[in-house]
């Protein structure tokens, strides 16, 4: 039970980790896109 609680957890953090990581890709994108605009 521990061994799968711990598994979890690690992929939840690595679900978050992948989330966040896209987020700040797709931000960085915008922002250089933004700045070749103007």
């Amino acid at each position: 039970m521990i061994l799968e609680k711990e598994f979890n957890s690690e992929i939840e953090m690595k679900i978050t980790k992948s989330a966040l990581n896209v987020v700040a890709e797709y931000k960085g994108i915008k922002l250089r896109c933004d700045y070749l605009t103007t």
